[in-house]
């Protein structure tokens, strides 16, 4: 008998076989003494993290003082690396149980960026051997590191479960914190004085800062051709973006029903149709589509598609993304919506309901993540487009987005280019806000309908 039932609702396992006396469960480290080699891992971990850091700190304070960007963005580079790697191994001398994964990751992204600038700087040494020597060595240092933490004697001095509640958030929090960088660092000189962005790094705020409002002042108002009225070309975004999203959206909604639901000849070999023109490239359309809002389509004299007169007007941009986004809108919707339950439908029309009536009360309602998901990517690539707007309107300079103002807004021989900085999270603004209104939808509509059981 595995286990003794000694009163409801409770069971009394044997002694000796309770997990967490292991600390697996607890997330605690294993009892017993710690091996030699994680003892020696997390020594030398410690001791050359401290190295690196010091070393980096040189290149770092050398490269301020003599306004090199290069050692000064290496410099801190190496100082973050030491850091992490003298705390990893503390970490591993603590045997946390996240730190052996932890450091993997750390030593291989120190032979990544070994191999990589280590190289570079070898070469732009010239003839002398020594970078080259420095540079081997290093790299062997880390490629070893990876090799023993993998090692078995430092494996069972860890719980199985190594990546705990606490190290999945480092990790990811790490994650977020290397790609916000570039962004960060845009925000931050979009604040700073035009000598300050062209002759220094973002990175010179903190000893530096020199912060003004001009370049969003220049980007917001009015100033002539060399800065062109932004807060105008946001309302034609607007006014462009809105019904290139929520068309596309409404027919495709319309058709996945019918694709899903609906009987009718020949109904696989349409959306087979409908689908592949996911592979029709965009940008070989667009002088034709131009040639046929503007001009029409004829044989002889018979008249095939009228002559709509569109170029430079925003019915054009709202047809052609409408057009190019419909199949994908198609596909992603159909997935979700044949994925529904067929007992819902069922039910619907034993009630006397027809399809109107099941797409209005059913289908809509039921399908908010999806339309939310595919919004989410019809808007992004309607707001960031540059060339279906350059092709349709840009005859019409009142009509231009905010993608083709900012083409103009650097000036005329590229002077003003600091004012970029501004303006892309000027443009940004409004993407951000509708991401982060519709994220919760998002995973949840892709992932819909891709597994059924």
């Amino acid at each position: 008998m595995s286990a003794i039932q000694s009163e409801p609702g409770r069971r009394l396992e044997p002694e000796g076989d309770d997990p967490r006396e292991h600390g697996v469960e607890s997330g605690l480290p294993p009892r017993g003494p710690r091996s030699r080699t994680t003892t020696i891992l997390a020594i030398a971990s410690m001791v050359g993290g401290a190295i690196a850091f010091i070393w980096g700190m040189d290149w770092f304070l050398f490269g301020l003082s003599d306004e090199i960007a290069t050692l000064t963005v290496g410099g801190l580079a190496v100082m973050v690396l030491g850091a992490w790697s003298a705390v990893g191994g503390l970490l591993l001398l603590k045997r946390v149980s996240w730190a052996q994964p932890a450091m993997i990751a750390t030593y291989g992204v120190h032979a990544l960026a070994i191999a990589i600038f280590g190289v570079l700087s070898a070469v732009a040494s010239g003839s002398d051997i020594a970078p080259y020597a420095i540079s081997i060595a290093l790299l062997a240092a880390a490629l070893a590191m990876v090799w023993f933490l993998r090692s078995p004697a430092v494996e069972k001095d860890f719980p199985a479960d190594r990546m705990s509640g606490a190290g999945r958030t480092v990790a990811l929090w790490s994650i977020v914190a290397v790609w916000s960088l570039p962004t960060i660092g845009l925000l931050l000189s979009s604040f700073r004085a035009e000598r300050a962005v062209k002759t220094e790094g973002w990175w010179t705020i903190f000893t530096n800062p020199q912060l003004t409002i001009d370049n969003y002042r220049i980007v917001l108002e009015s100033g002539g051709s060399s800065a062109p009225n932004m807060f105008e070309a946001f309302l034609n975004s607007i006014a462009i973006v809105l019904p290139a999203t929520v068309i596309p959206i409404s027919i495709a909604l319309f058709a996945a029903y019918a694709f899903a639901w609906m009987e009718f000849p020949g109904r696989k070999w349409l959306f087979v149709a409908v689908v592949s023109l996911m592979a029709v490239p965009l940008q070989m359309s667009l002088i034709p589509l131009l040639q046929l809002f503007v001009g029409g389509a004829h044989i002889g004299s018979f008249t095939i598609f009228p002559d709509l007169d569109l170029n430079g007007k925003a019915v054009s941009v709202w047809l052609t993304h409408t057009g190019f986004g419909l199949p994908l809108a198609i596909f992603l919707l159909y997935n979700y919506v044949s994925g529904l339950p067929k007992d819902i439908f069922e039910a619907a029309r034993i009630d006397g309901a027809d399809h109107y009536t099941i797409f209005w009360r059913l289908i809509v309602p039921l399908s908010v993540p999806a339309l939310a998901a595919f919004g989410i990517f019809q808007f992004l690539w309607t707001w960031n487009d540059y060339l279906v707007a350059l092709t349709f309107l840009g005859g019409n300079a009142d009509a231009h987005p905010l993608t083709m103002r900012l083409a103009n807004l650097s000036g005329g021989r590229g002077q003003d280019w600091h004012v970029l900085t501004a303006a892309a999270f000027v443009t940004m603004s409004v993407p951000l806000v509708v991401f982060f209104s519709l994220q919760r939808y998002f995973v949840r509509g892709l992932l819909a309908g891709s597994v059924k059981g």
